[in-house]
């Protein structure tokens, strides 16, 4: 599960490289990983099966908000 949190940060992050600096692009995409490692394994033992989606449009997650504010 820590191979798909990394790729959907990556993935997240490539679109704000070019746009914001890096250092704070870097920052960012830490705290998104480690926000979505808290949501993934909030119980002892790992999920057996679990559906990754974080909504950046007009529904987004609330995680996003909460990363954006935790970076300023």
């Amino acid at each position: 599960m820590f191979i798909e949190i990394e790729e959907t940060v990556c993935f997240i992050a490539s679109f704000l490289y070019g746009k914001v600096p890096r250092s704070r692009v870097d920052s960012f995409a830490e705290a998104v990983a480690n926000g979505l490692v808290d949501r993934v394994y909030t119980q002892p033992e790992p999920l057996k099966s679990y559906s990754l989606v974080v909504n950046v449009d007009e529904n987004k997650d609330n995680l996003i908000e909460e990363v954006g504010l935790l970076c300023l």
